[in-house]
């Protein structure tokens, strides 16, 4: 080979690499928001620090600019600038006056614990207030801490408070100017994203293919098309938003037929993998080379941002063309790869790029979202009777006081890290088993993150530039992993400290042992608050949750028959993503349950079932949304009779649930979806059948519930 082609194959080689990097980003971190996140922090941290510095601030105001900075740059995105805006103006009146509190308070011991109590319990309390509540509450928590920490005094108030200003100046112009949201960009993203996850399933069925259903490969496929869901679900929310772009209806129409298309084509990858006959070898080479050249459109697809040509292969469109020369065994496996393709070429359609190939048939936009009154969760007692904020307020307030006495007690002069532990274990949790799980994990990733950070000072020791540098590297991985690990948050957080420590000049390794005794017992405050005061148990959390969704299911199925066979213009699609919503919540609520640490097995193992069978539910919703046509089954009482029953076995397992009492039981139907379509005078098109085999499925999922839920099934079909 010449040299210039052993160049020209070195540079393709590199920029094969970097693409394969690339796509592995987006697709752990759909919209690239994990990065932006970290990003905006970083900087926003790294401009105070320059600024202050720059301008002779002392290294406490330094320190203390650079944590308001961080905390606002982490806090929520606003859906407006000027919301934006307004939000970060707003904090300096929560900041400000809490800095000032700590500070005239620092020699009075007694008084200046009560007051930070009272600022916990409003810092909680305002959560319920939609926007403002926690970006407002939370900067007014951190700045008590912090003043605790720099050790601020009256004297330097003036100073410090103009820190506080400048820190935020500089949140601010990161976040409005610099860093802005962008609705239409962040689509583009989230949009990449989704193909990365879709071509990773692609990518997952094919070694599937290859090497069979080995137990790794199996649960590899079903993680990635849960990523890939995960993906979508980010789509819709961005198409959700007042800047959406045009046709956002087709948009999430387009992008939930792709998401089925690629889950069914990995059900039947599995089914045909494991079945007594699998597919042959030439039936699998057909099938890995529809999928190489599908994973290579999406590729090329993603690189151009969606211009060029996108050229549709023959066997995607031609329905003769799909099976020919394809054994029985392999035909469904073979019809869903040409599914995904469809899937992705009216994907490609529908943001009206230019498609090269023979003509396929095209959807006409959905309905205008109907409004639909939220389910109001039972009322149980004082706890059901309280707010949520409310609840967690007076918890919190109980746990950081109890961590208060807890840490004077181990260290007069280093006490608040017990409180920031036993305070920042309520944030996202909603039961006391959640609250657990973030105790533990907070817990894990200081002590892990002691060995480290004890080593990695002593060795920066003295050397600035570096410890600097690694500081921020600290900071960037530490928001960047918030969403994914809470321990690996909790680790780089432990290590800045000791890079901290190591810079003020003040580090031991007893300091950051110190820092875990303190965060232990700040976390076992935070618990014991959790479990007895005013307590909410995972179990119920659970079963509340389980009923929303039922109730949201029951109304789904109701809304498809009055779209299907009425005609009434109803938004499914939107309608499923709520009753997708209802399940992340049911998940949320169901972990603690699951995880390892659980010391009941079998409540674990019943729980994972009722959660497996309630993803099989919102998946057939997801499949009669995407497939349901208006008016395609005008005045068929079988549909309507099915959609009923189901319907009403939906509202029987939520009258199990409430305890109600001789709840009837589920009635059965052998085959429910047989007759319906059957008066059609051509039968039923392509479509309307697979929204009718998804509503048989459902039902089949509805009455699988009755024996992780307690039901009772009907002796015979009624």
């Amino acid at each position: 080979m010449s040299a210039a082609g052993s160049s020209l194959a070195l540079r393709r080689r590199w920029t094969d690499l970097i693409a394969s990097g690339y796509d592995r980003l987006v697709a752990s971190d759909p919209g690239l928001a994990r990065l932006r996140l970290a990003l905006g922090v970083l900087v926003s941290v790294v401009l105070a620090v320059v600024v202050l510095g720059l301008a002779g601030f002392a290294i406490t105001g330094v320190l203390l600019g650079a944590s308001i900075a961080m905390v606002t740059a982490s806090g929520p995105v606003q859906r407006t600038l000027r919301r934006q805006a307004a939000v970060i103006g707003l904090t300096i009146v929560p900041a400000a006056g809490a800095l000032t509190l700590s500070a005239l308070l620092g020699g009075h011991r007694l008084v200046s614990d009560l007051v930070f109590l009272a600022v916990i319990f409003v810092a909680v309390y305002i959560r319920r207030i939609p926007d403002y509540g926690f970006p407002l509450g939370f900067p007014a928590f951190m700045m008590f801490f912090f003043a605790s920490f720099v050790g601020a005094s009256p004297a330097a108030l003036p100073v410090l408070l103009l820190a506080i200003l400048v820190g935020l100046a500089c949140a601010g112009l990161i976040r409005i100017v610099v860093l802005p949201p962008r609705s239409a960009r962040t689509f583009r993203r989230v949009r990449r994203g989704f193909q990365a996850r879709l071509a990773q399933v692609l990518d997952s069925v094919t070694d599937l293919l290859t090497d069979g259903p080995a137990p790794a490969r199996l649960d590899r496929l079903r993680r990635r098309v849960d990523r890939m869901h995960e993906s979508a679900l980010m789509v819709e929310a961005e198409l959700d938003s007042p800047l959406a772009p045009d046709g956002a209806g087709l948009h999430q129409r387009r992008v939930l037929a792709a998401e089925l298309a690629a889950e069914s084509l990995a059900h039947e990858a599995r089914r045909a993998m494991t079945a007594a006959d699998p597919p042959s070898q030439a039936d699998r080479a057909v099938a890995r080379d529809r999928l190489a050249t599908l994973i290579e459109l999406i590729r090329v697809d993603r690189q151009r941002g969606g211009s060029g040509e996108f050229r549709v292969p023959e066997w995607v469109c031609d329905r003769e063309q799909r099976l020919a020369g394809v054994s029985p065994a392999a035909r469904g496996l073979v019809w869903a790869i040409a599914e995904v393709g469809a899937a992705v070429t009216r994907s490609r359609k529908a943001n009206h790029r230019p498609v090269v190939g023979p003509p396929m048939d095209d959807e006409e936009d959905v309905p205008e979202r109907a409004e639909r009154d939220p389910v109001a969760p039972p009322v149980r007692g004082l706890v059901g009777r309280l707010l949520p904020s409310t609840r967690q307020a007076i918890q919190a307030t109980v746990g950081c006081g109890l961590a208060i006495l807890a840490g004077e007690l181990l260290s007069p002069q280093r006490w608040y890290w017990a409180v920031i532990a036993a305070f920042v274990v309520f944030a996202g949790t909603t039961s006391a088993g959640q609250t657990l799980m973030k105790g533990f994990r907070r817990v894990v990733g200081t002590m892990i993150g002691i060995v480290t950070g004890t080593v990695v000072a002593l060795l920066v020791a003295g050397d600035l530039p570096l410890v600097a540098g690694l500081l921020f590297v600290c900071i960037f991985a530490a928001f960047y992993l918030v969403a994914i690990s809470y321990s690996a948050m909790t680790f780089f957080i432990t290590v800045m400290l000791g890079l901290l420590y190591s810079l003020l000049g003040t580090f031991t390794p007893g300091l950051l042992v110190l820092r875990l005794e303190e965060t232990a017992a700040g976390a076992a405050a935070g618990v014991l608050a959790a479990l007895v005061v005013l307590p909410t148990s995972t179990k119920s959390m659970l079963r509340d949750a389980v009923a929303g969704l039922l109730d949201r299911l029951a109304g789904f199925v109701t809304s498809t028959v009055d779209l299907m066979a009425d005609g009434e213009l109803v938004d499914l699609i939107d309608a499923s993503r709520d009753v997708d919503a209802d399940l992340d919540a049911v998940q949320t609520s169901a972990e603690p349950l699951l995880h390892r640490a659980s010391p009941r097995r079998a409540r674990r193992s019943d729980t994972r079932h009722l959660v497996r069978v309630l993803t099989r539910c919102a998946h057939h919703a997801r499949g009669i949304a995407a497939n349901a046509e208006v008016a395609a089954l005008p005045a068929d009482p079988t549909l309507a009779e099915v959609g009923g029953r189901v319907a009403a076995n939906l509202h029987r397992l939520r009258a199990v649930l409430r305890d109600e009492p001789h709840p009837e039981p589920l009635v059965r139907d052998e085959n429910p979806a047989a007759a319906i379509g059957r008066g059609a005078p051509e039968g039923l098109d392509e479509r309307t059948r697979r929204a009718v085999d998804h509503l048989t499925q459902l039902d089949q999922a509805v009455l699988a519930l009755a024996r992780p839920l307690g039901a009772r099934l009907a002796d015979r079909p009624r």
